[in-house]
């Protein structure tokens, strides 16, 4: 019973891909551009893409990639008072940043010309994010006992590796220019949910990808 299971499952998922690969409208695309975290530092970010079209308005799509960037800004402010005089440091908790996104998403053509197509995007997903945190030790005076500074405590270093949920929206132009390709042009704003460290729009989950690529029709 098992193996008949298994082979119903099997057929069932070859002739859902052949389905899919038979719609010429479909597509994959690769975009490369800037990831841009709030309060962080810029990095660099890549994608692939499966466009499945419903009609000539609406796609879904899924898409991965990886993305890194550097460190993650802090300010630190010490309040004034008669012994210490008020201080705003800046610094950085995080480091070496990875992403690694697993994400669903709608596109809806909103217009077109002879010129360009121009879209909107809605998708939500799951990431996999790794980096370096740190802890930041405060610099006193011995003589007086007053803050003068922070510094980042190089070591030890701590391994995260966090699992987030998201979602984002974006606007992109497309231009046709093969009869198997087009040119794309796209910016991407993506969120992540998890209450416990990151809320909606939140200045550490939050992230703005500038992207340009190429889509190829199957």
């Amino acid at each position: 019973m098992f193996r008949s299971f298994f082979f119903s499952i099997m057929v069932f998922a070859l002739v859902f891909t052949e389905v899919i690969l038979s719609q010429k409208s479909n597509s994959f695309q690769v975009t490369g551009g800037i990831i841009t975290p709030i309060n962080s530092s810029k990095g660099i970010a890549g994608l692939i893409q499966y466009n499945y079209s419903l009609n000539e308005k609406f796609a879904i799509y899924f898409y991965s990639g990886y993305s890194v960037w550097d460190k993650y800004r802090i300010n630190i402010r010490v309040g004034g008072s008669q012994t210490q005089k008020s201080l705003e440091i800046q610094s950085y908790s995080s480091s070496d940043h990875k992403l690694i996104p697993l994400y669903l998403g709608i596109r809806i053509n909103i217009h077109t010309n002879k010129i360009f197509t121009s879209y909107l995007n809605f998708e939500l997903g799951y990431s996999h994010l790794t980096y370096k945190s740190y802890t930041n030790m405060k610099l006193v005076d011995p003589t007086t006992g007053e803050i003068v500074g922070y510094s980042v405590a190089q070591s030890p270093q701590k391994e995260e590796r966090e699992n987030l949920f998201g979602v984002g929206v974006g606007i992109g132009l497309s231009r046709q220019i093969t009869n198997t390709s087009s040119l794309l042009l796209a910016t991407k704003l993506n969120s992540f949910l998890n209450p416990d460290k990151y809320g909606l729009l939140s200045a550490k989950g939050t992230y703005l990808m500038v992207l340009a690529g190429f889509n190829f029709y199957i």
